[in-house]
């Protein structure tokens, strides 16, 4: 069976995919599985650690990954992680932990015991809260004084005359566009403003990500200078 978005497109597979799984239908396939692969590079050809063999490493299910030499610093090769590097050692592995099932068995477990006891996100996040604490500069700073106004026009607004135009934008530095479809967040318009600012250039293209649904806002200065 095949599963994911984007692959209803290709008619080949038509008899074989499945569409799109829950999270609970997803942990279902993958501890279905005796063997999930993991591709480590990125689309620009650069392998760097993926959040799936963490993922599928939770669930206990052996994982065979595409080399990085990143997976060094945080799992040992042979006991807790087995990498490929090649086509062909991908196929050969795939043959040889389909056969030893012990071995592989094994190997999901020092993974997953590695994974639960040091990289959860609880103990994870005590790291990092743990480091903060020790760091007695670690605050949040006012944001840096701006005296400068942003307006919002829509597309009713391009149809004013010049002269009616030029009065409602007298009283403001910067011009931002909205099509009355975006979030009026807090720090919008001081964000638009400050990256102005701060490159001098006449167009700015801030978006706000310094914000979460969850956290709500987490934008953070620590020098004068932003």
């Amino acid at each position: 069976k095949l599963f994911g978005s984007g692959w209803s497109k290709y008619h080949e597979f038509k008899n074989i995919y499945g569409g799109v799984l829950s999270p609970k239908e997803l942990r279902e396939v993958i501890n279905q599985s005796k063997i999930s692969l993991c591709f480590s590079k990125n689309n620009y050809g650069k392998p760097h650690i993926i959040g799936k063999f963490s993922e599928v490493g939770a669930c206990k299910t052996f994982v065979l990954t595409e080399y990085c030499e990143d997976y060094l610093d945080l799992f040992e090769e042979g006991k807790e992680i087995i990498m490929f590097k090649t086509k062909e050692e991908l196929l050969e592995k795939i043959k040889y932990y389909l056969k030893n099932e012990k071995e592989r068995e094994k190997i999901a477990e020092a993974t997953y015991k590695k994974i639960i006891n040091n990289y959860s996100l609880n103990i994870q996040l005590k790291k990092i809260f743990k480091e903060i604490s020790k760091n007695n500069n670690f605050y949040h700073k006012e944001l840096p004084k701006l005296n400068k106004k942003i307006i919002i026009l829509s597309k009713k607004d391009l149809f004013l005359n010049s002269d009616e135009l030029k009065n409602k934008l007298e009283k403001y530095d910067y011009i931002s566009f909205s099509e009355g479809k975006h979030q009026n967040l807090k720090y919008k318009k001081y964000l638009q403003s400050y990256s102005l600012e701060k490159s001098g250039k006449s167009i700015s293209c801030c978006d706000y990500f310094v914000y979460s649904k969850i956290l709500g806002d987490y934008l953070s200065f620590f020098t004068d200078r932003g």
